[in-house]
């Protein structure tokens, strides 16, 4: 017996989570790729690192940010990782803003512009928590599919062997 295809095994709530996380990480890695120095000066204005970690940071976020968005694009058999990453980053950024918010800095996020008239508080925190929690969603949902076609496709070759047998 033929095997549905990985995307139709894995549900049309997660396809939705890994389109929509997906669309957010390659926008944001576009502008930041785009907008290197402007990045940098904007991982800096959060003062949580050091210069020499903040140059780092800036320099590989983006390339992280645009490979996890285009695995959730692009390919289905990655989601697993994939939105464990995005689970890591989105949390992340919301923990590194509430951190920014308590010490009073009056920022903008910068997650998409540099002209970005979001100022960290409560709706920025709450997007990049929001994001977190559609990752674990769909890591969640992408783990139980991948058991039960794993059962599904255990439960075939057992029968196949059997009749095979008989």
């Amino acid at each position: 017996m033929v095997d549905r295809p990985v995307l139709a095994q894995i549900g049309w709530l997660s396809r939705g989570l890994a389109l929509v996380l997906g669309a957010i990480l390659v926008r944001s890695a576009m502008y930041h790729v785009e907008n290197s120095y402007a990045f940098l000066l904007r991982v800096e204005s959060y003062e949580v690192l050091p210069p020499a970690l903040a140059l780092v940071v800036a320099g590989i976020l983006p390339y992280l940010e645009m490979t996890i968005g285009v695995m959730l694009l692009f390919f289905p058999k990655t989601w697993t990782w994939a939105f464990g990453t995005c689970i890591v980053l989105f949390a992340g950024f919301a923990i590194t803003q509430v951190i920014t918010s308590a010490r009073g800095l009056n920022i903008n996020c910068g997650c998409f512009s540099p002209s970005d008239d979001n100022p960290i508080g409560i709706r920025s925190i709450s997007i990049a928590a929001g994001c977190a929690v559609a990752a674990l969603v769909g890591i969640v949902l992408t783990a139980r599919r991948g058991q039960r076609c794993q059962a599904s496709n255990e439960y075939r070759e057992s029968t196949s062997e059997g009749l095979v047998a008989s």
